[in-house]
């Protein structure tokens, strides 16, 4: 295992593994330009992209997720048990 991935819990017999590496990222801003070299050029640059904290599910035991998406998971949790 890497370094930056460990093992939270086990919620309900499936396996949290949290890693601040577990982002959804997307291009939202664009040039007006149709040109393929400008819209190369612009996909290059790290702040017209968005970020957001994300969860892969892996296999049928095994969910890979983001620590702010852990923590509000155990407030789930937490809030369901009597």
């Amino acid at each position: 295992m890497k370094a930056d991935l460990f093992i939270a819990d086990r919620f309900g017999g499936i396996r949290i593994i949290e890693s601040p590496m577990c982002v959804k990222r997307w291009q939202f801003r664009f040039p007006r330009t149709k040109k393929k070299r400008t819209r190369a050029k612009w996909a290059k640059r790290e702040e017209n992209y968005k970020t957001e904290p994300a969860a892969m599910i892996m296999g049928l035991n095994q969910i890979v997720a983001h620590p702010a998406l852990v923590a509000k998971f155990r407030a789930e949790i937490g809030s369901l048990t009597p």
